[in-house]
């Protein structure tokens, strides 16, 4: 797998995000050893839910560009492939910064980690982007086999999809964290929300091995999808 290496635009976005994380309750840093965040006053985990918080902030951001430019080619003001071209972009801002965050930092982006980020990106985001450009052009099919013009509504929900779907990024960044901390096990948590189907038979398998694939990424393999609020726990040997 070949790495892609981040741009400047990129490594500005996630070195502001990190350090706006750091000036959370008199700073906070990244231990290796535990793969988590930690308080620099007291040496204590920083709660995911505080982490959530910020990066929901950074896609609120983004959801509201990909807003803008749902508008901008609904209205054609703004070519399809110039559309999906800034989509494409936005996608991968947000989706690297989420991975960044989860991972620790960019100076812990291994090589390994750009590969596994970037085929993500090239056979899930970029692909179903392709698609949806095409569907853009060609119309939303009706029933009655006519096609008509999709509405700004709905362009910018699908849109909205692709944002949403970077959460599982940070889970994956995570993820390669702990696996370099040592822990060996994962478990789906079921956050208070409703939850689809799917997410509830996840939870209810208990502890996986780490790498349990059958286990996927949150908004994978699932009905809700991007929309997934579920989180992982990490275990250790005898814990």
């Amino acid at each position: 797998m070949i790495a892609t290496l981040p741009n400047t635009r990129n490594l500005r976005m996630a070195y502001a995000l990190l350090v706006m994380l750091q000036q959370q309750r008199g700073g906070i840093r990244h231990s290796s050893s535990k793969g988590e965040y930690i308080y620099n006053v007291n040496g204590r985990t920083v709660p995911d839910a505080v982490l959530q918080k910020r990066l929901d902030g950074v896609v609120d951001a983004y959801r509201g560009n990909a807003e803008r430019l749902a508008e901008r080619v609904e209205s054609g003001n703004l070519s399809i492939p110039k559309w999906q071209e800034r989509m494409r972009q936005e996608i991968k801002d947000l989706h690297r910064t989420q991975y960044i965050a989860g991972r620790g930092g960019v100076d812990k982006m291994t090589p390994r980690d750009w590969g596994r980020l970037g085929s993500d990106l090239r056979w899930q985001q970029y692909k179903a982007l392709d698609g949806f450009a095409m569907d853009i052009a060609n119309g939303k099919r009706m029933p009655d086999g006519t096609f008509r013009p999709y509405s700004q509504a709905e362009i910018r929900a699908r849109s909205n999809l692709y944002m949403n779907a970077s959460n599982k990024q940070y889970w994956r960044g995570k993820t390669e964290a702990k696996i370099g901390a040592g822990f060996v096990e994962k478990a789906r948590f079921l956050n208070p929300a409703e939850h689809c189907g799917d997410c509830i038979g996840y939870a209810a398998r208990g502890r996986v091995p780490i790498n349990d694939a059958s286990l996927p990424p949150l908004g994978e393999d699932s009905e809700c999808q991007a929309n997934c609020k579920c989180q992982i726990k990490f275990y250790k040997a005898g814990d």
